[in-house]
């Protein structure tokens, strides 16, 4: 709790320094505001050994409304994570980058190579937070939570992140009850015929990394071709707690291939068309505390994605079709036996298909309209075979023409902000939108949005609210597994924020605090009866949680910036009246704080050195887990370091865990230690 309270006044400390003459050389810029954390987008590559003359300028944002506005026109809490930010962690893996970032928390990112770690944010679960790429879902309908696996992603390939907080479900469908993360590429640059790429590095565990690409303008046509390697030895992801009982390291062999056309017909209408394939392998153990040396698992994902767009006289449009298969296997070979099953064999599929279409227009000064459908449908195919000490077993195998749902949805939404207004006035806006889904199991369900905000313009403060409604559709796995229940019906929840932000003049710091509160009807949850050993799905009465952010960020040199964040979020569930404690393994507080050292001038002039802390309150162990009730709060620190050789040439270096820290992520499961990495990346 001391080292809590102690980040958030540094946080403060930052902001106040913004003010100060020391911080007075910074560039300035406009006064208009910016509800969204982070740093500017931009169209052209940005260098990740500079700070960028508006520390923190008014980006923009697609998710929060479907069409590209800045992020000071929507009252929705968006933090930004743009590609100058991710190339200043260019040996870190995707779900490293976001661990902590705008009210995340992804248990696992810690732990061995090829963990899939659980994302939790406001203190969901990763089957209420919908992940996009590209701005289309990309589920995983073979999964347990219909959740998305990040591993399938690198850092590399990703252009930026917007992470938008709140009940989202009325714009983009099932399953956004907590937020929407959107992953989006890198497009095709550069106006040449061909513009190369190559990053290459050498990390501990005996981990070679290497990914490039090649992108270029032929004509109307860009293109993009880009691939990726990763492997590590790994160490073992179960903890020895006996010691000395040789515990073999679970390592992990990735890649990645992907490709892209885009092509313009007049100047009117694009039609774009990307293709990715990833697969990885990686080891596992028997389970806490337990090793196993022949048990691996096997993934592999394809998506195929194809938009056309069109801009019209007074509107725009754009329909998106998205396939997605993935499919993972999982094998406990006999020769060693490291738990209960002498043999298994798990076989996973998923297809997944989204179209997806909508278009805008603005009919009326200041008022703009959206309006589009979505279908989705979804199938999976398992298996499950095993030999233990009761015999071999067999579960009911899954196929996909029978295993499959269907939801069809129409949504429009609508924002309005007064088209002249006298100088000094206050402005207000608001937006609200609506979606009716109709689902092939559960027929018709309504969502709504309402997102009002009221802008002073002396001092630069804005005070906005979103209150909103979510729906989450039973994975096929709930419903038809050997623990399925084919009585579930969809979670509905209601979500409200509250929150102001404030800019200094020449944005060179910020302030924003909101708090939430979600309400969540028919929770699914896993439950064991006490008179049998199998458990199954079932809903729960109520869910309610409670939570507050603090993000703040001061530019307090040229050359220095600094940016903090603050979380707190403490929720229980309602069963027969009966409060039960269950966000486990979430934690109630938490906080980070990054610094960012890039002088512009003198010795070290193209060096720069990013220095980040995480501090982790206390959780509550999993139901199932081993150990104590509560698992003990930690802090851990990383480092980033690069130099710039040339304009093409730069060398960085990485290291996670910079104190050599130990603590617990999962009960039973170890973390990484001290890890460095070190590597030079070029571009023509």
């Amino acid at each position: 709790m001391t080292r809590l309270r102690t980040a958030a006044a540094a946080v403060w400390l930052a902001v106040l320094a913004a003010h100060t003459p020391f911080a007075a050389s910074a560039q300035p810029t406009s006064s208009s505001t910016s509800s969204t954390s982070g740093t500017s987008t931009a169209s052209t590559a940005a260098d990740p050994d500079s700070l960028p003359s508006v520390p923190f300028p008014d980006p923009v944002v697609v998710t929060a409304t479907r069409m590209p506005i800045k992020a000071s026109q929507t009252a929705r809490v968006v933090t930004l994570l743009d590609r100058r930010t991710l190339q200043a962690w260019p040996a870190s893996r995707l779900s490293e980058v976001l661990n902590g970032l705008g009210g995340l928390h992804l248990n696992g990112a810690s732990g061995a190579p090829g963990t899939n770690p659980s994302l939790f944010l406001r203190g969901a679960g990763s089957g209420q937070v919908l992940v996009l790429l590209d701005g289309v879902p990309v589920s995983d309908a073979s999964r347990i939570d219909n959740s998305f696996d990040l591993n399938h992603l690198d850092a590399a390939s990703v252009e930026r992140i917007e992470i938008l907080r709140g009940a989202q479900s009325t714009l983009w469908g099932s399953d956004a009850i907590a937020g929407v993360i959107n992953v989006v590429t890198r497009p095709a640059e550069g106006v040449r015929a061909a513009r190369p790429r190559l990053s290459v590095s050498y990390g501990q565990y005996a981990s070679p990394r290497i990914d490039g690409g090649v992108s270029g303008t032929l004509g109307r046509t860009r293109y993009r071709l880009s691939g990726g390697y990763d492997r590590s030895r790994g160490f073992s992801a179960a903890i020895d707690s006996l010691g000395g009982r040789g515990f073999d390291p679970d390592g992990w062999t990735s890649g990645s291939l992907s490709a892209g056309l885009a092509r313009r017909f007049g100047d009117a209408t694009t039609w774009d068309l990307s293709a990715r394939w990833s697969r990885y392998r990686t080891d596992l153990d028997a389970g806490a505390y337990a090793d196993d040396r022949d048990m691996d698992a096997r993934n592999r994902q394809r998506v195929l994605r194809s938009s056309l767009d069109h801009v019209g006289a007074g509107w725009r449009g754009r329909v998106v079709q998205t396939l997605t298969y993935t499919e993972r296997r999982i094998d406990d070979d006999s020769t060693h036996v490291g738990g209960f099953n002498l043999w298994s064999e798990d076989r996973y599929k998923g297809w997944t298909a989204v179209t997806d279409a909508y278009a805008t227009t603005e009919p009326a000064d200041g008022l703009t309209l959206l309006a589009g459908a979505q279908a989705m449908w979804q199938a999976t195919a398992q298996s499950y075979r095993s030999v233990s000490a009761f015999g071999p077993y067999q579960s009911t195998p899954l196929g996909r023409d029978s295993v499959r749902a269907r939801n069809v949805s129409f949504y429009a939404s609508a924002r309005w902000e007064p088209a002249s207004r006298p100088p000094g006035a206050l402005r207000f806006q608001t937006e609200a939108g609506a979606r009716v889904n109709l689902h092939s199991l559960y027929g018709r369900a309504a969502t709504f949005t309402i997102n009002p905000s009221l802008h002073f313009s002396a001092p630069d403060i804005r005070v906005f609210a979103n209150l909103g409604s979510g729906y989450k559709i039973p994975s096929l796995y709930q419903l038809h597994s050997e623990y399925g229940n084919r009585s579930l019906r969809p979670e509905k929840s209601l979500n409200l924020d509250l929150g102001a932000d404030w800019h200094s003049p020449d944005r060179s710091a910020y302030v924003r605090a909101v708090v939430f509160r979600r309400w969540v009807e028919q929770l699914i949850t896993f439950v064991t009866p006490p008179d049998s050993w199998s458990g199954r799905y079932v809903n729960r009465d109520r869910q309610n949680d409670l939570g507050a952010e603090l993000e703040a960020g001061a530019q307090i040199h040229p050359a220095l910036r600094l940016t903090g964040s603050l979380s707190w979020v403490k929720g229980h569930g309602l069963v027969d009246g009966e409060r039960v404690e269950n966000l486990y393994r979430r934690p109630e507080r938490a906080a980070r704080i990054d610094l960012a050292w890039a002088p512009r001038s003198g010795a070290f002039e193209g060096f720069a050195l990013r220095p980040s802390v995480r501090l982790v309150g206390e959780r509550l162990n999993g139901p199932f887990d081993p150990g104590p009730r509560m698992l003990p709060a930690y802090q851990v620190a990383d480092l980033s370091a690069m130099h710039r050789l040339s304009p093409n040439m730069d060398v960085f270096a990485e290291v996670r865990n910079l104190g050599d820290r130990s603590w617990v992520e999962i009960a039973g499961y170890a973390v990484q230690g001290r890890a460095a990495r070190l590597g030079i990346r070029m571009a023509w």
